[in-house]
């Protein structure tokens, strides 16, 4: 199920419980589009001693370091705080999955909330996660990476917790490292309940009924394209493909095509492409309709 709320709510609503909890002056660096391709995160800041948010990020407080310490290539005219921060935040809308044949519902014991990080292309930059891994590890000892992602998907839910201002300890926060190369997902139930980095499923495709049959069985169980992506990624990791996170879709079907057929090309056309571009041995050709 799709979150019922843009990232950008989330992240208004994270800020404003930040921002009343009585602890100091705290002070916010937001970050615009155009800069977040280059930086990575959507949010810095610096935190004081006292706030909650160490404790809720499970840290000592830390003293951060300035703009051109935690990104010496930036132009010093960008438009961001040339202030010190100790706090780096990308925010993540979850995908709700309820259904139990969802990947890890057994291993969760039930409904849980996923989310993928971005290790698309960025054109005149690195992608987005190996920057926030490349801040991680810059930023040590004087400030916190961190992804962040509520524990709810509705608008009403992520609405009450703000108000109530309960929302900082109702998000989960997962370093970038954490994330093993070539890995995407994080599926959570709870701040301490949740899988980062599962590992591929083994897959066996030495024939092409083999890889008909896995990837149409895949097709079947997903819950929804999201979830359809993840699982053909699996395949496309155990077949050799060295970035499955770089899929794009949907794709546009022609509409005459039967439910059958339909369900398999939606099911090894990202692992078709994916393997093409990796120059795999794998090509795909669809015939428009008449």
């Amino acid at each position: 199920m799709k979150p019922q709320f843009e990232e950008s709510q989330f992240a208004v609503f994270f800020q404003d419980d930040l921002s009343r909890r009585k602890h100091g002056p705290i002070q916010l660096a937001p970050i615009g589009q155009v800069l977040e391709a280059k930086v990575g995160f959507d949010l810095g800041g610096w935190v004081p001693r006292a706030h909650p948010m160490w404790s809720v990020l499970h840290s000592a407080p830390l003293p951060g370091l300035s703009r051109r310490a935690w990104n010496p290539s930036l132009d010093q005219t960008a438009a961001v705080t040339s202030k010190a921060l100790n706090v780096f935040f990308q925010f993540k809308r979850p995908h709700h999955l309820y259904r139990p044949n969802a990947t890890y519902f057994a291993n969760l014991g039930g409904p849980y909330w996923r989310f993928y990080v971005d290790r698309t292309e960025n054109p005149g930059s690195l992608p987005q996660h190996e920057m926030l891994e490349q801040l991680e590890m810059r930023t040590a000892g004087f400030g916190v990476v961190r992804y962040v992602s509520p524990i709810c998907h509705t608008y009403a839910k992520l609405e009450a917790l703000c108000d109530s201002s309960a929302l900082l300890e109702e998000c989960v926060y997962v370093a970038p490292t954490r994330f093993a190369p070539d890995h995407t997902t994080c599926a959570y139930t709870s701040a301490t309940s949740m899988i980062v980095n599962p590992d591929p499923e083994p897959t066996s495709a030495d024939t092409w009924s083999d890889v008909h049959g896995t990837l149409a069985e895949m097709a079947t169980n997903a819950t929804d394209i999201d979830e359809l992506i993840g699982r053909t990624g699996e395949v496309a990791r155990a077949l050799g493909a060295r970035q499955p996170d770089q899929l794009r879709y949907p794709w546009r079907l022609p509409r005459r095509l039967t439910p059958e057929t339909r369900t398999l090309l939606q099911s090894y056309l990202p692992v078709a492409e994916l393997l093409f571009r990796n120059r795999l041995e794998w090509l795909v050709a669809i015939a428009p309709d008449e």
